[in-house]
């Protein structure tokens, strides 16, 4: 037994999606319209976006004054990177060792901490 096709019901179908159509094109007088939005809004996005890359490059953090008779030492806690972990773990020994109060911070649990690093270090261009 194969299905048969109800053809008035096709032809209802697509007479519903034409008169939709039809709907949405003439409320829409005059607007260039994507599927994501308007181009003024899409426009307004790229122009909102230049702008706060602008002032993110300004807007440079003081590390030097922020941190006046501190000792930060960016560590990680990730085993993966077994060596790496290794010398974090016996750079901290030490520090506690010699009574060294430092402010540690873990770049595996905060992500904010390696953007932090990579700015320190000028990597971001």
């Amino acid at each position: 037994m194969s299905p048969t096709l109800d053809i008035a019901a096709i032809i209802l179908d697509l007479h519903r999606m034409r008169l939709e159509l039809e709907r949405s094109l003439e409320s829409s007088e005059g607007l260039l319209l994507t599927r994501k939005g308007s181009v003024r809004g899409r426009r307004m996005h790229v122009f909102n976006t230049i702008r706060m890359m602008r002032m993110k490059s300004q807007w440079k953090r003081d590390y030097i004054q922020e941190e006046m008779n501190k000792i930060v030492v960016y560590i990680t806690t990730c085993g993966i990177l077994r060596r790496v972990w290794e010398r974090c773990r016996d750079t901290v020994e030490l520090l506690r060792a010699l009574r060294i109060k430092a402010e540690f911070r873990d770049l595996n649990i905060d992500p904010t901490f390696a953007d932090e690093l990579a700015d320190r270090m000028r990597l971001h261009p």
